[in-house]
């Protein structure tokens, strides 16, 4: 079952500062990416994926900086959600667990 997330508007705000976008116009590819970011984790055994958790907001942030960000560092970012989406998925934390 694919998990239920809230983008807020807080969370939009600090993915545009993330970003650097001063615009609102890419808005809903930003939340479609958000929401792939947050079925991906939780493919990968994330089974709570809070939005105002700091770990699942790095993941976020590295997720979208990965595909909207500077194309040259894109691999970078890749990599290190990569290993963060590994790490949350071995802590009983983000399983649900203990």
């Amino acid at each position: 079952m694919k998990p239920s997330i809230t983008i807020s508007e807080n969370l939009m705000t600090e993915i545009r500062i993330w970003l650097r976008m001063k615009t609102t116009a890419y808005d809903d590819e930003v939340k479609a990416a958000v929401e792939a970011c947050a079925t991906d984790l939780y493919l990968a055994g994330v089974n709570i994926v809070d939005t105002e958790d700091a770990l699942t907001k790095q993941a976020i942030k590295l997720y979208v900086k990965a595909f909207f960000g500077n194309m040259d560092m894109s691999d970078k970012f890749q990599k290190s959600y990569e290993h963060l989406k590994a790490a949350m998925a071995l802590s009983g934390e983000y399983k649900g667990v203990g």
